[in-house]
């Protein structure tokens, strides 16, 4: 896919640790047990490259199964590192502007509301401004429309209370085994 990403995102290619801007999708698989980290993420690239099953996944818990398949992320800085439910680790994606169905400072709930084409879409400086240090801001995304691009981890989470998540060493093995680069932030 050849597409100019949303957000001003740093390519994983070109990290700076003081200096980046990256997309970055997180699940709260780890809150079970029994999903191991090589498991969450071959899961959430499965189904980010097919939206039928992610959509067929989300019609279990979400009260709305008209809503579109979505896959939700925080755009993340040096000053702006918190993901959704305190995560410290995720993929880094891309996804075109037209793939973006909703952005805001705080967390939209997207389980409880039906998002439109209405939906407010900031953009990608006027999200970060918006977003208090210690909160996370939430993208909605059109899951086709998106491409991997590493695993993120970061070891200053302000939220990382709520998940333990993988060590570092089996990222790097999940890292290694998916070709995806980790990212240290």
């Amino acid at each position: 896919m050849n597409f100019k990403p949303w957000g001003g995102v740093t390519s994983p290619n070109l990290h700076n640790p003081e200096l980046f801007r990256y997309l970055i999708h997180v699940d709260s698989g780890f809150n079970d047990p029994e999903v191991t980290s090589k498991r969450f993420f071959t899961d959430n690239i499965s189904s980010i490259n097919n939206p039928f099953r992610l959509s067929a996944q989300r019609r279990h818990w979400n009260d709305k199964p008209e809503q579109p398949p979505y896959i939700s992320a925080s755009l993340i800085d040096p000053q702006h590192r918190n993901l959704f439910v305190g995560g410290k680790h995720g993929l880094i994606i891309e996804a075109p502007r037209e793939g973006i169905l909703a952005t805001s400072p705080t967390d939209i709930l997207t389980a409880s509301v039906k998002i439109h084409d209405k939906a407010l879409i900031l953009e990608s400086n006027e999200l970060l401004e918006a977003t208090a240090e210690e909160r996370y801001n939430e993208v909605v995304i059109r899951p086709e429309l998106i491409v991997v691009r590493a695993i993120a981890y970061l070891n200053s989470a302000i939220y990382s209370h709520h998940l333990d998540g993988p060590s570092l060493e089996e990222l790097e093995r999940v890292s290694r085994s998916l070709s995806l680069p980790l990212i240290m932030l």
